[in-house]
């Protein structure tokens, strides 16, 4: 049916790929020595477990940590449960504590643990504590009233670890049992490097309170490369992975479509008549996922129009107020409808968009009608990777060739669960579309990336060095030291824990923190622990709306401001546009007001790099003939002039700042990161492209050195003056940290032998024909790599 679909529209189909299903195979339970309790459990599976499962069950009765890494869907929250229930059944007094990475799928395990609870015959309570439990009287209610406890590591770091003194706190880590870790693959760069930090401070203070290592580690993962080194780095212990191999779960079988929109049309004109297709003329209930939030809303936005009879193309569509069918227009309307309109929008619409940075009720809503299969599609960005459960998908839809294997197994695994699916993959014309619609065999032979952690990286070890260390903190707090006298300042610490770390903690007591340190120090001040939060969050901003009553409109980082949050801008929010009016950087809020179907995009946009290369700002240096690299502090300043508009088929000629929503020439972010920047005389030659190059020596590095996309960033610029043996107006290259603070992440690009080979792999990337994805590169830029390789 979709082929007959994709025919009519004009699209490509390049490849086409039957992907078979599996039957299962079930292993019986009931020789196994499980408590009562468990057996009651499992007895709704009467054929028996998959082997997997059982495997699992046998690896905890023999008192191991355990992981099961294995495909999507296949029963692996059957062992938490199976495992919890038998954990509590043996302890009347045990504590579980079941660790998920993301609010929304705790919030929807809640009600799951205490329904598994309940049909084996377990009277206990299961309690969540996030973000939005916010009174910590709240917190400690319950923690002291229920058995099982689902928390993010956010929260265990910002509140559990920062919150010891507190006798329920202590009693609920004295109880603790058993630790269950959902989705461990995403627990990489940043962010799972100081998760495994604070993993390590988690077990140390369980284990200091209940006088020793009473804890048992039940994980799940999707499949990664090197699974028992990454749960070792992960969690400091020896863990027994049952992976793939293992997996007898059922498959049903899956058509792999490869597709190319109509000759002539752009993509992101083309999808929309694709996905309107899919629901006007089949029964497919599907999931799409494109690359950013502003995809998502507009292509959403345009299925909701078309619901509603109303072209995209018209461009004097509406009044800014009134929404379709649903009725009002005029100011009353705006007053009384907004934060109605959100809901039954959210009720009615058939597609609706999934993103990060809704307000709470609005993803409950939207995880409610996913939960109860009243949604015909959803279009999200990687969010919707992870375990969050939807009903009966027909259809996977990826706009584009995810970059790893483990997020491609991901989406594509949201279908066949319960019947035969379809996965449509679209040219996005990137270099991972490129490299698989020539070669499709390629599709699932690319190799599984590591999941990379930083655990040597002496920021990140500082961090939590001050949480566990510093006096009054941690340790002192479950040692009961005197923290004002002086003290004994000497670490008695058991467990795993990473080279230098110990160090780093007994420097932190002896006040002799090594310079280089000294900001984290101070900006840690009292409280690191929310100084300095798990991922890379940074500053968020509010969107409100102030018409009548308050209406928040979700939240944006400094980075998303840039994009979709400036003055000027066409701010889209489930469905919905609305005009930015004022940004109040200092209060860090994004006032809005209801506008038409328009979209923007920033005008000019510009990130300028300033090297520090004082004497204090420069970390090392590398000569290699004619090039030079320097890590040093940098000065960041990204820049936005105005911004362009487009109503409906009409391109507005630019607004440019000041103007009435903005009253400075220029809209910025600025910040201080650290990074290694690149000159050489063939940079100075006519024709260079100099971004093209640093974006180029930007994916070398991410194939050398895998760290997240996300915590790093390519640029250029010019010296400014005459400085350290660079002179004034010469260009160079960028490759920096974009994570809070830096972590002097991109300083590994100057390490023995990495410089080297990064060069070497662009230049492999540049010969191989792999940038046939990028138009227009000049033989004066291909000499330039060159020139920079042979030094």
């Amino acid at each position: 049916m979709i082929t007959s679909v994709l025919q009519r529209l004009g699209w490509s189909l390049e490849h086409q790929q039957l992907l078979p299903g599996r039957e299962p195979e079930f292993y019986p339970v009931a020789d196994l020595p499980l408590r009562p309790e468990t057996h009651r459990l499992l007895d709704r599976y009467p054929q028996g477990v998959y082997r997997h499962q059982r495997l699992a069950l046998e690896s905890y009765l023999e008192g191991k940590d355990l992981c099961v890494a294995t495909s999507t869907a296949s029963g692996k929250s059957l062992v938490f449960y199976a495992t919890g229930v038998e954990c509590l059944a043996a302890d009347p007094s045990a504590r579980i504590l079941a660790i998920y990475p993301l609010k929304a799928l705790a919030r929807e395990q809640e009600s799951r643990w205490q329904k598994e609870l309940e049909s084996a015959g377990i009277v206990a309570s299961v309690g969540r504590i996030d973000g939005g439990v916010k009174d910590r009287q709240q917190r400690e209610r319950i923690l002291a009233s229920s058995r099982v406890v689902l928390m993010t590591p956010d929260i265990i770091h910002a509140w559990l670890l920062s919150s010891l003194s507190a006798r329920r706190v202590q009693r609920f880590l004295a109880s603790l049992r058993l630790v269950i870790v959902d989705e461990v693959h995403v627990y990489t760069g940043v962010f799972g490097s100081n998760a495994a930090y604070v993993f390590r401070r988690l077990q140390h203070a369980a284990r200091t309170l209940a006088g020793g290592d009473r804890l048992q580690f039940v994980a799940a993962s999707a499949t990664v490369a090197n699974p028992e080194q990454h749960l070792a780095q992960l969690f400091g212990r020896t863990v027994q992975v049952i992976g793939d191999q293992a997996d007898t779960s059922p498959r049903h079988e899956r058509q792999l479509y490869l597709v190319r929109p109509p000759a002539g049309q752009a993509l992101y004109t083309a999808l929309p008549h694709l996905l309107r297709a899919v629901v006007d003329n089949t029964p497919y209930r599907f999931l799409t996922f494109v690359d950013s939030r502003r995809q998502t809303e507009q292509l959403a936005t345009i299925l909701a129009r078309a619901r509603f009879n109303r072209p995209e193309e018209d461009p004097a569509y509406g009044d800014g107020v009134d929404d379709g069918d649903l009725e009002g227009s005029g100011p009353e309307a705006e007053r009384e409808g907004d934060a109605a309109l959100a809901d039954r929008l959210l009720e009615r619409l058939p597609v609706l968009p999934y993103r990060s940075g809704y307000e709470e009720t609005d993803r409950e809503a939207i995880q409610s009608r996913l939960s109860e299969g009243t949604l015909r599609g959803i279009i999200s960005t990687s969010a919707l990777e992870l375990g969050l459960d939807i009903q009966g998908l027909d259809m996977v839809i990826l706009v584009g060739i995810p970059q790893t294997v483990t997020s491609l197994q991901q989406r594509i695994g949201r279908v066949g669960r319960h019947g035969p699916g379809s996965i449509v993959l679209i040219d996005a014309g990137g270099l991972a579309d490129e490299l698989v619609f020539n070669e499709p065999e390629r599709l699932f032979d690319r190799p599984l990336l590591p999941a990379v952690l930083h655990l040597e990286n002496r920021r990140i070890q500082y961090i939590h060095a001050l949480c566990f260390a510093s006096r009054g903190g941690e340790y002192d707090t479950l040692t009961g030291a005197d923290v004002e006298g002086e003290g004994d300042i000497a670490l008695r610490v058991t467990g795993s824990w990473p080279p230098g770390f110990l160090e780093l903690c007994q420097a932190e007591r002896a006040g002799q923190v090594p310079l280089d340190l000294h900001n984290l120090k101070a900006d840690g001040g009292d409280d690191p622990w929310h100084a300095f939060p798990l991922r890379d969050v940074g500053v968020q901003y509010t969107v409100e709306q102030r018409t009548g009553d308050l209406v928040r409109l979700g939240s944006l980082s400094s980075a998303q401001l840039m994009r979709e949050g400036y003055p000027g801008a066409v701010y889209y929010y489930l469905t919905r546009p609305y005009r930015v009016v004022r940004v109040s950087q200092r209060e860090k809020k994004v006032l809005v007001r209801r506008e038409r179907y328009y979209t923007t995009d920033p005008y000019g946009p510009l990130v300028l790099i300033s090297p520090q290369l004082t004497p204090e700002g420069v970390h090392r240096a590398v000569r290699m003939g004619e090039l030079r690299a320097v890590e040093c502090e940098l000065y960041v300043s990204e820049r936005v002039f105005g911004y362009t508009e487009r109503r409906g088929g009409n391109k507005m000629p630019p607004v440019k700042y000041p103007c009435e929503y903005w009253h400075l020439a220029s809209f910025s972010r600025n910040y201080t990161s650290t990074g290694v920047i690149l000159s050489h005389p063939a940079l100075s030659n006519s024709g260079v492209q100099l971004k093209l190059l640093a974006d180029l020596l930007l994916e070398a590095f991410l194939l050398v050195v895998p760290f997240e996309r996300s915590e790093v960033n390519s640029s250029t610029g010019k010296h400014w003056k005459t400085q350290n043996g660079f002179g004034e107006g010469e260009p160079f290259l960028a490759i920096y940290d974009q994570t809070y603070g830096s972590l002097r992440l991109t300083g590994r690009l100057l390490e023995p032998a990495v410089l080297p080979e990064v060069l070497t792999e662009a230049l492999h990337v540049l010969r191989s024909g792999r940038v046939e994805a990028v138009e227009g590169i000049s033989e004066a830029t291909v000499q330039a790599l060159q020139a920079l390789a042979q030094d």
